[in-house]
């Protein structure tokens, strides 16, 4: 469903993806696309640089995941914070990315 960054290492942080059918967490490395595990950097992009929702977008396979960054927020919840946040969904569509991961709560909507 979404990828959220913990406070771990003070610099960079430590991301997991969470499955929105069962709440499962598990890691997952900064460094590339977690759809397509592209070693091409992923650009954040969203309201603003210093948001704390924002979308993983990958310019390989032009897919984005959420990102939701605790170090930011520290009262985020991954599926609260994701049906929150479908502005960022429609905005990203505009720019021609697809989301990889899916809410399924969203699963009856095209």
């Amino acid at each position: 469903m979404v990828s959220v960054v913990y406070t771990g290492d003070p610099i960079h942080g430590v991301r997991y993806l969470v499955c929105s059918l069962c709440n499962s967490q598990w890691y997952a490395t900064r460094a590339k696309c977690t759809n397509c595990h592209s070693p091409k950097p992923v650009a954040l992009l969203g309201k603003s640089t210093e948001a704390s929702v924002q979308g993983e977008c990958c310019d390989a396979c032009n897919s984005y995941v959420k990102l939701l960054s605790l170090l930011k927020d520290i009262h985020l919840d991954p599926c609260a914070d994701d049906l929150a946040s479908l502005g960022l969904d429609i905005a990203l569509s505009e720019a021609n990315y697809n989301r990889a991961a899916r809410n399924l709560f969203l699963a009856g909507m095209a």
